[in-house]
């Protein structure tokens, strides 16, 4: 009898396990794209978390993918002849009333950061001038 108990113990301890194993798979936080309107079209942009590169601008979908997080994210640009430019973007606390938020989401606290930004660069004044000859 005790050998039976222990034997149903340890299957139902190992279903246990699998079953929580599946659900980490699952609950693992998602990416985030981010689309970016950036002036000059030709800058490099790249997005920065706790000093390592977590996403590279790519200027044909106009857009940033990087994975969502609790952490601010640091957006770089640069391009010749513009000063480089630096944007801070905090995530948003998840929204239980928000339809597109992930149950994931909501029990972690990751929230989103804004969908849509808009990058302008100021021109360097030690860009080369051509001369008037």
């Amino acid at each position: 009898m005790v050998r039976i108990t222990r034997s149903r113990i340890a299957i139902v301890a190992l279903a246990g396990a699998v079953n929580l194993a599946g659900c980490a798979a699952i609950l693992e936080a998602e990416s985030q794209t981010i689309m970016m309107t950036v002036t000059p079209e030709d800058a490099q942009c790249f997005g920065w978390r706790n000093d390592s590169m977590v996403g590279i601008y790519n200027p044909l979908f106009q857009s940033m993918t990087v994975s969502k997080s609790t952490d601010e994210l640091l957006i770089t640009c640069n391009a010749y002849g513009y000063n480089t430019k630096r944007l801070r973007l905090m995530p948003s606390q998840a929204d239980w009333n928000d339809p597109k938020v992930k149950f994931y989401d909501y029990v972690t606290s990751i929230g989103s950061y804004d969908g849509n930004i808009v990058i302008v660069m100021d021109k360097s004044g030690s860009a080369i001038a051509q001369s008037g000859r």
